[in-house]
Formats: C-alpha cells, structure tokens, sequence
C-alpha cells in the first residue's frame, strides 16, 4: 500500500534560499564597512553590460585605482595586486553610470506642483518659489537632487540651473562635487544681470572652479521663442566667444512656434527697415510662414506623418509594402509644418562648438539636415513631454537620419522623478505607439537606448575620453545591477536579453550599487555618506521657507553683507530684489586705490538692452523693444579710508535703494514693478553692483 504522505518540499526550499541570501551577505561588506572604504577596487567576476559592443562580457574583474579604471580582464587574468576593497561580483550585472542630458536640480523644489498643466501654464506655477531660497537653501536642495540622481544611477548630468544671484552657479557645481556627480551647468545668459564684458569675466571665472573641478560649464541663451531677437544672439554670442557649447531648449511644443512666428513678425514690423540684409532675409521667411494648427495634435497628428514616411523610406522596394493612396494620405498630412528657427540658429552661428538641443520635439526635416550637418546632439525626455502633454518627439526620424539622440529626465517638477530607467522605457513604447505596424530603426532596439543613456550622453558633454563606457582609462562610473531580483529574471540564451530586461525590466530598486570616480555612492540602494530621509525632509522644509517668503505680506530674503576692500579685486554683485526683501551691504576701502562703484536697477532683463555686447547692438537693434523699461543707473567715486553702503528696505512694489558715502546719500535708485497675474504676484527687480580700482 502506497503511503498518502505526500513529501513538501517547500520548507527546504526557503530554508535553503535563506542560506544563499546568508552567504551572499557574508560576501559583501556592510554599509559601515563601505564608508571606511577610500583606496582601490576589485569588482571580482563580473558581467559587464556593454552597450557600445552590444554584448556582455561575463566573468570579468574590474579593477579601479585613483578614481581610474585600470583593467577590465577575464577573472584571474589581470592585474594581481591586492585592491583595499574586493566586490563578489558574481552577484551584480556592471554598467556604465547614466548620463542624464537634461535636468533641473533645483526643481525637487516644486515636484508634483503643477501636473495638469501645459507647459506655458506650469511655468510660473513651478518657478514662483524658486528665487527666494537663500544661497545655504539653494545649495542644500541641489545636494539633495545630486543625491537623488544617484540612487537612480546616474553619474553625469547636464544641469540646466536657475540663477538669482551671483553665487548660485558656483553652489550647483558645489553640490554636484559634494556628492561625487560629475557633468556640466548651463550659465543662463539672460538671468545674469552683468554687462557684457563683467558677465564675461564673470563667466570664465566660474567656468575655471568647474574644470578645476573636473566639471564644465555650458551656455544657456533660452528658447528663442521666449527673448527678444538681440537677447538671443547676445547669448550666443557669449558662447561663440568663450568656444564652449550649448544646450537649450528646442520647440518643446507647438505654442512654441507660435510664439516664435509672433516674436519674428513684431521685430521686422519695428525694425525690418534696419537689419543687416542678411539677418532681414532669414526673419522674413520665417514670418511668411503659415501659422501652426490651433488644435496641437493636427501638428501632432502632422508630424507622426512624417514619421511614419521616414521609417517607410524612399525607395519602391519598400513603398511597395503599403498602400499607395495611405502614403498620399501620409504625404498630404506631413505639409502641415510650423515655423522654425533652427536656420536661424545656425544663421547665428548657435551651432560652432557643439549644442545640445532639449526636447526638440517639432523640428522639421530640413532642420535635421542641419543638425545632422553640424553633428547637433539631441535631448529627449519622453517623461517631461508626456507630462507637459508637448507631443512626442520625432526620434525615430533622428536615429533614421543619424542625427545622435541622448536621454534626460527633465525635472523633478516636469515628471516628478529623475529616473534614467523610467525614461528609457518609455522612449521605446512611445515610439511604438506612433510607428505601430511599421517597423522602427535598429537605433530604438535596446541596446540603441542603452547607447543613448550612455555613451552618446558622454559624447553631447565632449567627454566621451573620460566617461560612457567601462574601459582602462576611463572614469570609474559604474552601476551595479542586482542579478537576483524578479526584475532581472529570467535569464534565455538571447544575446539581447540582458539589455532587455534593464531597458523594459528594470526600476531603480535593482540598482545595488553606484560609483563616480572610482568611489562607492550608492551601497545596497542606500546613500553611503548621507540620510536619505533627512535630505527628503530638508526639502520639504527649504519648499516651505521659499514658499513663504514668495508671499508679498511675509519677510523675504535678506542682503546683509559687510566688506572690507584691501586689494584690487574686484566686487561683482547681481541680486533678483522682490518688493519684501531688504538690503544692507557695507563696504568699507582700506586699500591704497580710489575706487569706483556701478549700479544698474532694472526691472527688465539685460537692464533694457544696456548690457549688451557692442556687437549685439551694431546688429540688432532693440531700443523699441524696451519702451516701458525701467532703468536706473549710478556712479561715484570710493576714496580710500571711505565707506559705502547701499540700503533697502522691505515694502511695496516700489523698489528703492539708497546709495550712500560716508553716511551721505549720494543718489536714490527707484523702479515701479508691474503686477503680473498670470506669476500671481509682481515680476522682480533685477541690481547689479560693481566696485573696482578707477580706470
């Protein structure tokens, strides 16, 4: 008689999966041991995911020395010098960090604020508190973002900062040194309050501290859409002149166009009679321009067309496949394009020393031409352009063309996340959903957007030498994957199955480990030098500070500063001034020099066009432009022995400092600010003060 007793087997199984999970600890340091950890590193037998090779390379040792990755060989057949810290590296799948193309640390500021909004309408909402942090907040919250990146993989960025004031460049690159996050800051010509050859030497002199750094400085000029004609190509300018790239954001959505086409036919109505031939000829195509559609998905619907025929192709063979009346139908539908500024761009010379162009969601063939022409990089960040509801960008016809794509996440405000996984995925299934039954190109496979998370990224920063790939030489910028977790199973005899799983499979819980630099950041999914959840709860309480101070009834920021000049150098000052904050800078000269001192009070950027370059102004004229603008200005002498103090006081939305010398006023600087309803409050006031030795 056979027994009923029926053996389970399920006890043994736990008890023997509870073993391996026991030794796999036994094999890894513990997060107190990692913090002790600051010398060399072996990641012994590991597989690496290799996105330039498009393969995997398993059972490799990675050996890292002074940041550097020394070799990457077959187990056992390297370098055998004992390392400080040796990783079982059967446990992980190795990748390159990510490089996050486009960001905006400092909206972890404003994240879930305004997630119903377009993009024209979820601007001011989003920026309302951004200028009233103080320099200590402004720096704490982009060491949180920083932070943040890097439990999400990512080890490179290009940030795309905010500026207030003359310190807040300087405490992103700050931040992103603390936390070991390597990249680029974009310097936003437009909000740096300096004339032109002040913002020049301001601007080597912070690019210098970020190379010194190991980081790099970018220029920002805004979307065209959004500055005045000679705004827009002062800030190439500064680009031009410095040799250094730019990255800025490109028709993000079809009111974009509209306004860019409103913009270009109210300059030539003003001044068309005044420009150079040249530039006249440019603007005056683009205001021949039909209007884009006023329903934003017939431009979609437009532009998915011409999607569609790229990936169709040209020739017989493959037109065959399809109906000859759909393509007509395709064909007709693509016509509808908007206005572009991309000639103009380049007509500007924008394109001389690298760009990268964000969002680029409504280019048109001819302008990827262009950008394929001038080897143009883009950003795409399919999160922020589903949330903005802006469109989805044409990829497929950039990587069908050549024309390089890289990824970003945009801010934390713009998808309420920076998660380079996240945004990989969803620029596959997004192109899928315009292509449908037409087969996309071999660059949207997996290993295409690994590539783009990766190596393309480092080569839109030109620093594909130091970053992007896992190879002697390089910077030792390594994600570690988990290779036990649901997410990274099951395993097939696939050569892509790897790549499919971190783009399709992947959350950012399976990251185990980050380094930057040959320095572990991230151990078992946790910071290593910081608290994730008092960094979380600093934020909060930074949102809650700037939040108040944006309330015109409440105390604003605060300029106190008390100075003693003993040298010539020189003091570069350049404040947004709201109607409560208060200022009261002293500044005494102990020095051998007379000196002299500048202001600028303005309640419009670049103070009306007085602080543009001498070229800006031969080329483009602006003086209309400008009619209701508010510029003060004032200079006096600074004796040795004599002390200067400027002053104001919190009120309404009369902006006022008082200027003095030795306790006599010297001059009243006075601008009306205009209640602006759709900022919910006033626009700000903009000051600039310069104190050097007397030409």
């Amino acid at each position: 008689m056979k027994s009923s007793r029926i053996f389970n087997s399920r006890p043994l199984i736990l008890l023997l999966f509870f073993l391996l999970v026991s030794c796999h600890q036994q094999f890894l340091p513990s997060l107190d041991e990692i913090r002790s950890i600051t010398g060399s590193i072996c990641i012994r037998n590991v597989s690496v995911i290799d996105p330039v090779g498009e393969t995997v390379l398993e059972g490799m040792d990675i050996v890292i020395r002074d940041g550097v990755i020394q070799s990457v060989s077959p187990s056992g057949e390297g370098i055998a010098e004992k390392t400080d810290l040796e990783i079982a590296g059967e446990h992980f799948y190795a990748l390159p960090g990510f490089v996050n193309t486009h960001t905006h640390l400092w909206q972890h500021l404003s994240r879930s604020v305004s997630p119903s909004e377009q993009l024209q309408q979820w601007i001011p909402k989003v920026y309302r508190p951004a200028f009233h942090m103080t320099d200590e907040e402004f720096y704490e919250l982009n060491l949180a973002a920083c932070y943040d990146a890097l439990l999400h993989g990512i080890t490179s960025v290009i940030d795309w900062s905010i500026n207030a004031d003359e310190k807040k460049f300087e405490q992103v690159i700050a931040a992103m040194i603390q936390s070991g996050l390597g990249g680029a800051v974009t310097f936003t010509h437009t909000a740096v309050f300096l004339p032109a050859e002040t913002q020049l030497r301001e601007f080597n002199r912070v690019r210098e501290y970020a190379l010194q750094n190991d980081r790099d400085l970018f220029v920002a000029h805004l979307p065209p859409e959004r500055i005045p004609i000679p705004t827009l190509y002062d800030g190439i300018l500064l680009a031009t002149t410095t040799g250094v790239p730019i990255a800025e954001h490109i028709l993000e959505n079809v009111q974009c166009q509209r306004d860019w086409l409103t913009t270009v036919q109210g300059y030539l109505k003003d001044y068309g009679d005044s420009l150079q031939a040249g530039d006249k000829k440019f603007l005056e195509e683009i205001a021949a321009t039909p209007e884009p559609p006023s329903i934003d998905a017939i431009a979609a619907m437009s532009q998915n067309a011409r999607i569609i025929l790229d990936l169709i192709g040209s020739s017989s063979e493959e037109r065959n496949q399809y109906n000859e009346n759909d393509i007509a139908y395709l064909e007709a539908l693509a016509r509808k394009t908007g206005p572009t500024y991309i000639p103009f761009l380049e007509h500007l010379g924008a394109f001389d020393n690298g760009y990268v162009s964000i969002h680029s969601a409504f280019l048109t063939p001819g302008d990827i031409e262009i950008y394929k022409k001038h080897d143009i990089y883009i950003n795409h960040n399919p999160e922020s352009n589903a949330y903005l509801a802006s469109g989805i960008a044409p990829i497929a016809s950039y990587i069908q063309a050549g024309v390089p794509v890289t990824i970003g996440t945009d801010g934390a405000a713009s998808n309420d996340r920076i998660d380079m996984l996240a945004a990989m995925r969803l620029m596959s299934h997004l192109q899928k959903v315009v292509a449908l039954n037409v087969p996309l190109p071999e660059g949207l496979d997996s290993w295409g957007i690994l590539q783009s998370a990766t190596i393309e990224g480092a080569k839109a920063l030109q620093q594909e030498n130091r970053i992007g790939t896992i190879e002697p030489g390089k910077e030792a910028d390594i994600v570690l994957f988990r290779a036990g977790s649901f997410e990274m199973q099951p395993l097939t005899d696939d050569p892509d199955c790897l790549a499919n799983l971190i783009v399709n499979s992947a959350e950012s819980r399976d990251i185990f480990a980050v380094l930057t630099d040959g320095k572990i950041r991230v151990w078992n999914n946790q910071l290593v030098d910081m608290n994730e959840e008092l960094l979380a709860r600093r934020v909060t309480q930074i949102r809650d500070n700037a939040s108040s101070r944006s309330i015109p009834e409440n105390k604003g920021r605060e300029w106190i500063e008390e100075q003693t000049v003993t040298d010539t150098t020189a003091i570069i000052r350049y404040r947004s001034i709201y109607p409560n904050y208060t200022a009261d800078v002293k500044i005494t000269n102990e020095s051998e020099y007379p000196l002299e001192v500048s202001i600028v009070l303005s309640d419009t950027e670049k103070a009306g066009g007085l602080f543009f370059s001498s070229e800006t102004k031969s080329r483009f004229p602006y003086k209309k432009l400008f009619t209701n603008s508010q510029v003060k200005t004032c200079s006096m002498e600074f004796p040795p022995g004599s002390t200067f103090t400027l002053k104001k006081d919190s009120g309404g939305n009369l902006i006022q400092f008082q200027a003095s010398l030795d306790n006599q006023v010297h001059e009243v600087l006075e601008v009306t600010l205009a209640t602006d309803p759709e900022w919910q409050w006033s626009i700000r006031a903009m000051i600039y003060l310069e104190i050097k030795v007397k030409s």
